[in-house]
């Protein structure tokens, strides 16, 4: 019996492996060779979970992505300062500002996918979501702090944002320093972070005050700016035609 077994574990061959071509040990098994080295065997393995990784990160994407922002774009409806967004790859972040109606945000979101086709888990989160869960992150009703902290360990964790309309909605002291925190943590972390606002620096600083103004802006361009490079931020004055967000 035992040397049954042991014939059942000589090869029935030597050949070249199909994927580099070395002379390895071949079985057959249903009328198929099975030749692969170590080496291709791992390749094949890591190319096997890297395609799941992208399948899991796209659905993920569905997932976070309004509907309305999930059609195709169409090029010519984004306003011509934002448009040149669309040809970067999402392997680096972006920021963009500007009056509402000139497709900041949908660029933004196929920024996002793209980050989601290398397989980087997802997350979007406008900025008055985030103030809200950071406001309800001690609430009494355990399914809304639940949420709440839920929403937080996602904005700071995920390996893609996208924060949407940062300076938009009421302003809190509390608030203000929860988006700090975001944004000095991401950064700090290296994580990779799409972001708008619908104005510029002058803009964000009569928003957020001398206080946090000036320090949250640093790292609102920190966080868009490739090492050794320009910060990649596209602000735009409106010309698009008020048919995307």
């Amino acid at each position: 019996m035992d040397s049954d077994f042991t014939n059942l574990l000589k090869p029935d061959g030597i050949g070249p492996c199909p994927g580099c071509g070395q002379d390895v040990a071949f079985f057959i098994v249903w009328k198929r060779r099975m030749a692969e080295c170590a080496p291709c065997q791992a390749a094949e393995r890591e190319r096997k979970r890297c395609n799941q990784r992208r399948e899991d990160a796209l659905s993920l994407w569905s997932d976070v992505t309004p509907p309305g922002f999930q059609r195709k774009i169409e090029p010519y409806l984004i306003a011509n300062e934002i448009r040149p967004a669309l040809d970067l790859d999402g392997a680096t972040g972006a920021g963009f500002a500007g009056t509402s109606g000139s497709g900041k945000t949908r660029v933004a979101y196929v920024l996002l996918r793209r980050a989601a086709a290398r397989g980087l888990m997802p997350f979007a989160v406008t900025a008055a979501e985030y103030r809200q869960a950071s406001a309800n992150r001690h609430h009494s009703d355990p399914v809304v702090r639940g949420a709440a902290v839920g929403t937080l360990r996602n904005a700071h964790q995920c390996q893609a944002l996208l924060l949407d309309d940062i300076g938009k909605g009421a302003k809190t002291a509390t608030g203000d320093e929860a988006l700090y925190d975001l944004l000095n943590d991401r950064r700090d972390n290296n994580r990779l972070t799409f972001w708008t606002a619908n104005g510029g620096a002058e803009w964000l600083k009569k928003r957020f005050g001398p206080d946090h103004g000036p320090a949250i802006i640093k790292r609102m361009v920190d966080l868009i700016t490739p090492h050794g490079g320009k910060p990649q931020i596209f602000v735009c004055g409106g010309d698009g035609k008020g048919e995307e967000k």
